[in-house]
């Protein structure tokens, strides 16, 4: 009984690796996909010879988040198959399958957890705030050069088939008006879209680069082409017109501050150059 429970802790913690280095890669500017895809192939060893492989190779930090994760791989597999070996050695017929239910009733809820979209993206949420907020993943490149906040980064974007994006003109997606701005285009035949106009059509397999809140993004990255999809954008456009709303009245604010200032400061100076009274 202890085994199986062992067992069902290291794929719990297995998940949770895999979960944490997407999210640490992801803050790197890596779409959420290909972050996935990245961890869970290194995670397990299988290596990977895709051309984005050499995206984490080139990069220092992706570097070590994949060294780390090859390691807790390692360890974890080998965790699990010792685990499993004591759970079914000398093991009469009826116990061996009550632990063989146990296992697997354990591993459904398991599967099921991991395949939830709204646990997934509220983890993921959550977990990529924490690792911002103590420091423990900072991309050195693009967030310098950009001066980017712990509100806004730059990610990549994969439009699948049925994403809400694909088949639409950037025109007709007002993706402005959500607070996103697309930066470029990383075509499917290889080719490279730079600053694209509002007559620019995205396509299934496109590449986006975009920036703006990471809140925002990380919806769109989810957003299907259904009524709900719509739903969320008219949403995310009306929450961004009330942040710029609330932006301009406390940049008012400041500038109407500032002219207090400096008009105090002026009737401050002009009375020190008054004459003292009976002089």
């Amino acid at each position: 009984m202890i085994a199986i429970f062992g067992l069902l802790f290291v794929l719990l913690a297995a998940l949770m690796a895999i979960r944490t280095a997407t999210a640490a890669l992801t803050l790197t500017g890596m779409s959420r996909d290909l972050a996935r895809f990245q961890s869970i192939s290194a995670f397990t060893g299988v290596g990977f010879t895709t051309a984005e492989s050499e995206a984490v190779m080139n990069h220092p930090v992706r570097r070590r988040i994949v060294m780390a994760l090859m390691v807790i791989g390692n360890i974890g597999i080998v965790t699990a198959a010792s685990s499993l070996i004591l759970t079914f050695m000398e093991r009469d017929a009826e116990r061996w399958l009550d632990d063989l239910l146990l296992a697997v009733l354990g591993l459904a809820v398991i599967v099921l957890l991991s395949f939830n979209r709204k646990l997934d993206v509220l983890f993921h949420r959550n977990l990529r705030e924490w690792l911002r907020r103590f420091g423990v993943v900072h991309a050195q490149d693009f967030e310098d050069i950009l001066h980017l906040t712990d509100e806004f980064s730059v990610s990549e974007l994969i439009v699948p088939e049925e994403h809400w994006l694909e088949g639409r003109k950037l025109s007709d997606a007002r993706l402005n008006d959500e607070g996103v701005t697309v930066l470029g285009i990383h075509r499917e035949d290889g080719s490279w879209v730079g600053v694209p106009r509002g007559e620019t059509r995205v396509d299934r397999g496109d590449r986006l680069v975009v920036y703006g809140r990471a809140v925002t993004i990380e919806d769109l990255t989810e957003r299907r082409r259904d009524e709900e999809g719509d739903a969320h954008h008219e949403e995310a456009v009306v929450q961004t017109r009330h942040q710029r709303a609330v932006q301009l009245q406390h940049e008012r604010l400041v500038e109407a501050e500032e002219r207090l200032h400096e008009h105090d400061h002026d009737l401050e100076h002009e009375h020190e150059k008054e004459p003292a009274g009976g002089e």
